[in-house]
C-alpha cells in the first residue's frame, strides 16, 4: 500500500497526463484544469484582498517588528484558501478578522524577524502553497521585505505545474498582480505596480522550473534534498515555509509526538527555515503536552479543521556560531522588549 502523501501526489499528476498536460500537441498540452477554480477563488475573496492591500500599503517601508509580524500573521491565515480541502464559498468567507489570536498555537514570529534584522542584504526564499487569497498575502509578505529591506531579495519558490487543485505556479502569479492591477481599488492598483517593478528590477524573482521547484511537487521528506537542492539554498538567509503540504514534507508525513521540538526535527534543513501553516494533517510537533491536552478538549479536530495555526522557527546546528544559543532558540518571544533584549546579545 502506498502511503497516503505519494497516492496523493500521484493522483494529480495522473490527472494532468490524462488531460494531455505534458503532451505538446494536443489540446491540454500546459493548459490548468484549475484556473477556472483559482480565478473564482480570487475573486470571491476580494473583500479579504481589500484588506491585505491596505495593510500592505500602511507597512511599505516600514522596517519594524510590528508591521513585519502584522504581514507575516496575514500570510500565515491566508493558508485558509486551499481548495482541495475547502469549497469556494467557504474560502471566500475566511479572512484575518475572524481568527482569534488564541488560535495562533506557536508563534516563531520574533526569531523570525532577528534573523533578517540582523542582515544588511538578506534574501529570502517563499516556499509558495495556495493561489488565490494565500498568494495575495504572501505577495503583500514579498512587498513589505522588499519595500522596508532595500537591499533584500525574495524569491518566490512556486510548483511547476497544476498541483493539488490550488497550488501557486507563475502564470498564477502574473494573473493575480494583473487582478490587482485592473482592479478600481487604488491600494491595489499600487501594489501590482510596485510588484512589477520589483519582479523588473529582479528584487522579487519568481521560480518555477528549477530542480527544487520539481522537488517541492515530488512526493519525497524535505530530507531527501537532493545535493544541488541543497546547495542553491546554503546562501539563502530565510526559507518561509508555507502550508500543510510543506508542513507534512518537513516531517515526512511521518507522525510523530506533539511534544517534539520543532528545532531538533528540523535541524538537517540547509538554512534557517520558519513554517507556517493552519492545522490541516492530522501531525505536528513543538507543542508541549499541557497545551495539547487543552488543544484536545478545546477542540478534538484541532489539527485538521484549518481553525488553529502555527509559526515555527529553526536555526540549523551549523549556524550557531551566529551567537545565538541553544536554549535561546527554543524562547519564543512576542514583545517588542524582548526583540531589542535578543538585538542586543546578538550583536
Amino acid at each position: 500500500m502506498l502511503p497516503w502523501y505519494v497516492s496523493e501526489t500521484y493522483v494529480y499528476h495522473r490527472l494532468l497526463e490524462a488531460t494531455g498536460y505534458f503532451k505538446p500537441g494536443t489540446k491540454g498540452y500546459g493548459f490548468d484544469v484549475f484556473a477556472a477554480e483559482k480565478k473564482e477563488a480570487l475573486e470571491q475573496a476580494l473583500p479579504q484582498v481589500d484588506v491585505r492591500m491596505q495593510t500592505c500599503m500602511q507597512a511599505k517601508g516600514k522596517w519594524s517588528f510590528q508591521d513585519f509580524k502584522s504581514l507575516l500573521h496575514m500570510s500565515l491565515w491566508g493558508n485558509q484558501g486551499d481548495s482541495s480541502l475547502f469549497t469556494v464559498q467557504d474560502m471566500s468567507s475566511k479572512g484575518i478578522s475572524d481568527v482569534e489570536q488564541s488560535r495562533l498555537i506557536v508563534d516563531d514570529s520574533s526569531l523570525s524577524f532577528l534573523i533578517l534584522d540582523r542582515k544588511q542584504v538578506p534574501v529570502i526564499h517563499i516556499f509558495n502553497d495556495n493561489s488565490g487569497m494565500e498568494l495575495v498575502s504572501d505577495l503583500a509578505l514579498a512587498h513589505y521585505l522588499v519595500s522596508s529591506k532595500p537591499s533584500s531579495t525574495v524569491v518566490l519558490q512556486l510548483k511547476p505545474y497544476p498541483f493539488f487543485v490550488s497550488d501557486a505556479t507563475v502564470a498564477d502569479v502574473h494573473a493575480t498582480i494583473e487582478t490587482l492591477r485592473l482592479s478600481s481599488n487604488a491600494n491595489q492598483q499600487q501594489v501590482a505596480a510596485d510588484l512589477l517593478q520589483y519582479i523588473q528590477d529582479g528584487r522579487i524573482r519568481l521560480q518555477g522550473d528549477g530542480d527544487l521547484n520539481f522537488f517541492l511537487a515530488s512526493p519525497k521528506p524535505m530530507w531527501e534534498m537532493p545535493l544541488n537542492v541543497r546547495d542553491s539554498l546554503a546562501d539563502v538567509d530565510l526559507v518561509i515555509c508555507k502550508g500543510d503540504l510543506m508542513y507534512r514534507k518537513l516531517l515526512g508525513d511521518r507522525t510523530w509526538n506533539t511534544n517534539e521540538l520543532f528545532q531538533d526535527i528540523i535541524s538537517y534543513f540547509p538554512c534557517s527555515v520558519t513554517a507556517l501553516r493552519t492545522c490541516k494533517a492530522p501531525l505536528a510537533i513543538g507543542v508541549d503536552d499541557e497545551a495539547s491536552e487543552r488543544l484536545s478538549k478545546a477542540s478534538p479536530s484541532w489539527m485538521v479543521n484549518g481553525e488553529y495555526g502555527m509559526i515555527q522557527f529553526c536555526l540549523p546546528p551549523i549556524l550557531y556560531d551566529l551567537q545565538v544559543s541553544d536554549s535561546l532558540i527554543r524562547i519564543n518571544m512576542d514583545e517588542e522588549a524582548s526583540i531589542q533584549r535578543m538585538q542586543g546579545m546578538m550583536r
